[in-house]
């Protein structure tokens, strides 16, 4: 058991992200009904289940043409997943619905087939990124179905940044790559914390970038101003030690990254959207 939670955990701190070419679309109202999957295509099968904190899983998102399966998730994460949200923008007020890790208890493993009726499908992934829009409605559907989900979109005032040029040299190099070398055609990647080497990206355009800094370590809207177009490489100096990656250090070094290739953050205030959870149950027996 120790050494199962100890591998989970290992995961958990590598910041290796790949990012799909396109911004994903959201449907926003002010509030969803349970009955909007009625709306939406749905998977043919699924199983969803407890997970068994006894046995090691491979976290995040798994997909093949006609099969999703997502092992050790939280309410909260799946809701992120399906809705392509990042997890600090959605608002949920009971424990059982997003329990921290290395918690165990309400997370859930999905296993779901894909209609083939629909096929092909766009498998474009990452480890908390689903690229078919389909796939995504899907998830919507099985979440208003067994967790009988309810929710709404609220729009506040909060802090926002700003991705722009800083006005010196920029090291970034067009990339020559098609795609991310992980991930398949269409791919881009930012590159995972690994020791003795810097960190960096892969195939990466700016509202790529802009997104990555914005869910995965500044957890607020930032915004692409940079007015540069296509895809680009880009390798840190600043190499990432044992230490940093033992201490969860490694998203600390993206901010001074920014500055190394020749751009700046800058805060404002703007229009913060939530994703607010009204109603959910645990899920439905299979």
């Amino acid at each position: 058991m120790a050494s199962t939670m100890q591998s989970l955990r290992k995961r958990m701190v590598v910041l290796g992200l790949a990012l799909v070419a396109g911004p994903f679309v959201l449907a926003q109202s002010a509030s969803v009904a349970a009955d909007a999957k009625a709306k939406l295509p749905e998977f043919e099968v699924v199983s969803l289940k407890p997970t068994d904190p006894n046995v090691g899983h491979h976290m995040g998102v798994q997909l093949t043409k006609d099969e999703l399966t997502m092992n050790a998730m939280t309410l909260k994460e799946l809701v992120c997943v399906a809705y392509g949200i990042p997890y600090w923008e959605l608002s949920a007020s009971e424990p059982w619905m997003g329990r921290a890790f290395p918690d165990m208890r309400d997370r859930f493993d999905l296993v779901a087939k894909l209609p083939q009726e629909l096929a092909p499908y766009d498998m474009r992934r990452s480890n908390n990124e689903i690229g078919d829009e389909r796939i995504r409605e899907m998830m919507q559907a099985m979440l208003a179905d067994r967790f009988h989900l309810k929710f709404h979109w609220d729009t506040k005032q909060g802090t926002v940044s700003v991705l722009e040029q800083s006005g010196k040299p920029l090291p970034l190099v067009p990339t020559t790559l098609k795609y991310a070398k992980n991930y398949g055609d269409g791919y881009s990647e930012i590159g995972g914390a690994v020791a003795g080497v810097g960190i960096g990206f892969y195939n990466i355009t700016m509202p790529q970038l802009a997104k990555f800094l914005s869910e995965a370590v500044l957890h607020h809207p930032v915004i692409d101003k940079t007015g540069l177009a296509g895809g680009y490489d880009f390798r840190s100096k600043t190499i990432v030690t044992e230490d940093d990656i033992r201490s969860g250090n490694t998203g600390s070094m993206w901010v001074p990254m920014v500055k190394e290739i020749g751009l700046k953050l800058t805060e404002s205030t703007g229009p913060v959207e939530t994703f607010v959870i009204d109603h959910a149950e645990p899920p439905s027996a299979n």
